[in-house]
């Protein structure tokens, strides 16, 4: 009890105390390097697959596990490999997801036959219209880009692109397709 303010006072919980054994099960806001220091190393494991995957392995996969399995360390760990190696090229994490609503106004648009040809498309054009806005805007990328490259980019795909004036994420051009429109055509 706190003599002078009349009541108890309740010292903060420290952050180790909050996380399990496979630290903090909020992976996707927690510091990464705090979730890294209590993440569970396997690097003198003989293997090097799955759990034991290292940091700079930036091969293709497919990550797959229940809510807090992990997912989002292992890709924010990778991130920042991919970050760290100067010869690659790495965005942020984004997390700016369409909304329920939106992805269920799309679901209704189209027959069950061909709902994931559409999905596939509409997830193909927004991964482009953000890599243009990425490779335009983004200083170290556009750099490499002469401008007769940036003519035949706009003159030939220009009326499906979005400009910009900074790189935009996948999501936000995923959003802004399907609120760009009000139909399936």
């Amino acid at each position: 009890m706190d003599s002078e303010a009349g009541r108890s006072a309740v010292a903060p919980t420290p952050i180790s105390a909050l996380m399990g054994p496979f630290g903090n099960p909020d992976g996707s806001r927690a510091a990464l390097q705090d979730v890294l220091s209590q993440f569970v190393d396997f690097e003198d494991a003989p293997s090097h697959a799955a759990l034991a995957t290292p940091a700079d392995d930036l091969s293709a996969r497919v990550l797959v596990g229940k809510m807090g399995a992990g997912k989002t360390v292992y890709m924010r760990r990778f991130q920042a490999a991919a970050k760290r190696n100067h010869s690659l090229y790495a965005d942020s994490i984004q997390e700016d997801l369409p909304s329920t609503d939106s992805i269920v106004r799309i679901c209704h648009w189209y027959r069950d036959a061909v709902l994931t040809e559409k999905w596939m498309l509409l997830w193909r054009r927004a991964i482009v219209r953000s890599l243009v806005t990425h490779l335009l805007c983004d200083r170290e990328l556009a750099a490499n880009v002469i401008q007769d490259e940036i003519d035949v980019i706009w003159d030939d795909y220009g009326e499906l692109l979005r400009r910009s004036r900074t790189p935009l994420s996948v999501y936000s051009q995923l959003n802004e397709i399907i609120l760009g429109y009000d139909n399936k055509h």
